[in-house]
């Protein structure tokens, strides 16, 4: 029997940032840890907790990066709502301690997210997403 209860992953973000003369290249790469909390594939309801760690692989004199190493949480929990509904839903904070600026400044960065969508499936092959 396969299992899909841990999984790893990496994030390779490549950015680009308007106006900025040299505003492109590679950001902080993230490495994911995912465990299957809640549900499979046939499943009403699923829920993947997700911890990542932030590498300072992005160039922060560019905008590129942060700088230093960052810790993710994520909290993602998708419902079956119906034949043709599904919802998903996200909860998210990021912590980097001593990030520092462009400019050399260090100081501790707090962001938080929060995402939710709905999915109808009116066809097998055709399905309309809202998100927010």
């Amino acid at each position: 029997m396969v299992t899909r209860k841990h999984q790893l992953s990496f994030t390779l973000p490549a950015r680009h940032i308007n106006g900025a003369p040299d505003g492109d290249g590679m950001g902080d790469v993230l490495l994911n840890y995912r465990y299957q909390l809640l549900g499979d594939g046939g499943a009403a309801a699923a829920l993947s907790p997700r911890i990542s760690l932030v590498l300072p692989t992005g160039d922060r004199r560019k905008g590129l990066g942060n700088g230093a190493v960052g810790y993710q949480f994520n909290i993602p929990l998708s419902v079956v709502l119906s034949e043709n509904f599904i919802t998903h839903w996200n909860l998210g904070a990021t912590y980097t301690p001593h990030a520092r600026d462009p400019a050399g400044g260090e100081d501790n960065i707090s962001s938080y997210a929060f995402g939710a969508s709905l999915i109808w499936l009116p066809a097998r092959k055709f399905n309309v997403l809202v998100e927010s």
